[in-house]
């Protein structure tokens, strides 16, 4: 005889996700996934702890379910996967200043890298939106950094850093602080641009800071 315990739900719940998981993975985009019965049957599991498995790879953007259509399997980009996440983090980062401490830390280190290996296009597209006040500007240097991983993870903070913002005052400030930061953004892309390394970090510690201080307290660095 042998010792072996049934398995508890949760073990149930896991298993019947690894194995949808891998059924999706072998699946076309778009693709409709079997009725639920027959899926269930095919995977060896009950429907209820099938229900349990599609509904998190549904908020996990592996499976979307369409009115009339089903369950169709999907192939989420990078920051999608993020997404379950964003209220949790955004939560834990109970202010801007932490969000743009951990962005402190992240990006200035990108940008050295994607000054080290960007490409001629990725380079004529961050010199482009650097005069964007939108977070394009900082996920195309994330990107040029040829680091998927740090990429969606700016991406992420990004997304909880736009929930986040202080406001932003009178109109004559915000605007005197909006050209501060554009200039920054230009500095970030010329040193980029010119493969400096050393400039491409320092200029994004600058910018960050700029954006840590806020538009009440604007310093420009170049300035007086």
């Amino acid at each position: 005889m042998t010792n072996e315990k049934p398995a508890t739900a949760s073990t149930a719940v896991e298993q019947a996700y690894d194995a949808l998981l891998a059924f999706v993975e072998a699946s076309q985009d778009g693709a409709r996934l079997p009725s639920e019965r027959k899926l269930a049957a095919t995977l060896g599991v009950s429907r209820s702890t099938l229900r349990t498995a599609t509904d998190r790879l549904v908020r996990f953007g592996f499976l979307e379910i369409r009115r009339g259509a089903g369950t169709i399997v999907r192939r989420p980009a990078t920051p999608d996967l993020g997404l379950p996440y964003r209220e949790i983090l955004g939560r834990s980062l109970a202010s801007h200043e932490q969000v743009i401490e951990l962005r402190s830390i992240v990006e200035p280190h990108l940008a050295a890298l994607a000054a080290q290996r960007r490409s001629a296009s990725e380079q004529r597209t961050i010199t482009r939106l650097a005069s964007s006040a939108n977070s394009d500007f900082y996920e195309a240097v994330a990107s040029a950094s040829h680091n998927p991983a740090a990429s969606s993870l700016v991406a992420l903070l990004l997304s909880i850093a736009s929930t986040k913002m202080d406001e932003t005052g009178s109109e004559e400030r915000a605007a005197d602080y909006a050209n501060m930061l554009g200039r920054q953004r230009a500095a970030v892309a010329s040193a980029i641009a010119a493969s400096d390394s050393i400039a491409a970090r320092e200029s994004m510690v600058t910018h960050l800071s700029t954006i840590a201080r806020g538009p009440q307290r604007p310093v420009d660095p170049g300035g007086d």
